[in-house]
This record gives C-alpha cells, sequence and structure tokens, in this order.
C-alpha cells in the first residue's frame, strides 16, 4: 500500500504531521485519527492498538470480537470522511455552539487535506478494509 498519492511533496506531509502532533499534545486525537496518521505513513493499520484478551470483556461482546475497537473506529473514519460535507454543516450549525463536541476530522485537518485528498483516502480505505 502506497499513500504517495496523497501528498504531492514531504513539506505537505510534514505540515500533516507537525497538525497531527498539535492535537496529540493537546491529547485531543481520536482512534479515527491515529488509523489516518497509521494510513498516511504507509503503516499497519493497526499500530496502536491491541486485542482484547481479557475473556469476561470478550464475552460480554455479542460478536467476539478481539480488533473491535479497531474495525469499529475503522468504520467510523470512513463514514467520517464520507459523510464530511454534512459533518461540516452541522458542527457550523449547531455543534460549535454545544460545549464538549469534537469538531470533525475534516476540518481539524482542513489546512493540510484538500477534498481531492479526502476522497482519495477514502477510495484507498475501502480497498484496505474490504
Amino acid at each position: 500500500m502506497t499513500t504517495q498519492f496523497i501528498f504531492s511533496s514531504k513539506e505537505q506531509f510534514q505540515k500533516f504531521q507537525s497538525t497531527f502532533r498539535v492535537y496529540a499534545r493537546l491529547k485531543n486525537v481520536t482512534s479515527m485519527e491515529h488509523i489516518l496518521y497509521n494510513f498516511i505513513r504507509d503503516k499497519d493499520l493497526k499500530r496502536g492498538f491491541t486485542p482484547i484478551k481479557n475473556e469476561r470483556k470478550l464475552n460480554a461482546d455479542y460478536y467476539r470480537k478481539e480488533w473491535r475497537a479497531f474495525e469499529t473506529a475503522l468504520h467510523d473514519l470512513g463514514n467520517s470522511i464520507h459523510g464530511r460535507v454534512g459533518r461540516k454543516d452541522w458542527y457550523e450549525k449547531y455543534g460549535s455552539k454545544v460545549p464538549g463536541v469534537q469538531l470533525p476530522i475534516c476540518m481539524k485537518y482542513k489546512d493540510v487535506i484538500s477534498e481531492e485528498m479526502w476522497d482519495a483516502i477514502y477510495a484507498k480505505l475501502k480497498e484496505v478494509s474490504k
């Protein structure tokens, strides 16, 4: 898997990386963003996630999935990218007025990732997550 299609220069990647690090230092990074970061760096998407091994926790899940946190975050990332226009509109109308509502991922990285890049990321994520 190669992600050279996303950023045309090293400077663009470094800008994304520094933006991600700012949010990480502020403890304002979601699991979706960790997957996006792994994806853009061309690393294993599960990097940073650990499977659930505790039998009690596995029994509490109807499907008994060890990787359910990762799978949920990957699914949420795809939905966030695909529905970014609606999420952005909603946030601008209502979310910014409600305390505790997180900024949508497309708005966090709007200065770094263009709409075309989001489309390319979404298409590649669909291929990878099959």
